[in-house]
């Protein structure tokens, strides 16, 4: 079987709301971590805002929270998600599918996920997936930022993930067309994932409507002719 040339030689997926429908377990365990520390419940849309962005962030700008706080709900959020809601994640329709035939395509495959590195290896180890990646990057404290993990990964792809073709980073929020900007590399939009806004996906050269529009972006196809 033949493939196109693909338009890139590397992508960089993000993983919470582009790989993973991690919503579930993220949202269970904001609510965990809120409850035990004695605050207000957040309603379901807001608690969808903690989705994506690192978590600590979220504790500081959804909640509201001073740093003091939100350091105190990110390890109680982590106790919870690291016993119980990682194991309540599942990948989206067709994301394994995407995986191969981006890999069939001759396109490296990285990571660059604001889930910590332990966690991200753990989650898309159990959902059978972590083998379709050349490597899994994923935030430490010294990498804290969608910015600094992408660094990270395009370092660990090294010199081909610049030449050539070049990179794109496959993800839903902001943070990631901001993290893609600010390294140099295209943004694809994962039109599938938790942006509550369409205008956070506007710097995009593409927004894919699920999984196999994202091969089509992302290998350079020709968009389907309507019927």
């Amino acid at each position: 079987m033949t493939h196109p040339s693909p338009q890139y030689s590397a992508v960089f997926c993000d993983v919470d709301g582009t790989i993973v429908d991690s919503a579930p377990g993220v949202t269970h365990s904001v609510r965990v971590a809120l409850r035990n520390m004695g605050r207000e419940p957040e309603n379901e849309a807001t608690l969808l805002l903690h989705v994506g962005p690192p978590i600590r962030e979220g504790f500081l700008t959804v909640s509201g929270m001073s740093p003091a706080d939100a350091d105190r709900a990110v390890n109680l959020f982590r106790e919870h998600y690291e016993s119980v809601g990682v194991h309540e994640a599942a990948l989206y329709p067709g994301i394994p599918d995407m995986l191969q035939r981006l890999r069939d395509a001759g396109i490296r495959l990285s990571t660059a996920t604001s889930k910590t590195q332990r966690m991200a290896e753990a989650t898309l180890a159990e959902l059978g997936v972590a083998d379709a990646f050349d490597a899994i990057v994923g935030a430490t404290p010294e990498r804290d930022t969608k910015s600094a993990v992408l660094r990270a990964a395009l370092a660990v792809l090294g010199e081909g993930a610049h030449s050539g073709t070049g990179s794109a980073l496959l993800g839903d929020r902001i943070f990631d067309a901001v993290g893609a900007r600010e390294n140099g590399i295209d943004f694809v939009g994962a039109g599938w994932g938790y942006a509550p806004e369409p205008s956070e996906l506007r710097s995009a050269v593409g927004v894919a409507a699920d999984p196999l529009d994202a091969v089509r972006i992302l290998t350079g196809q020709p968009a389907a002719c309507p019927r």
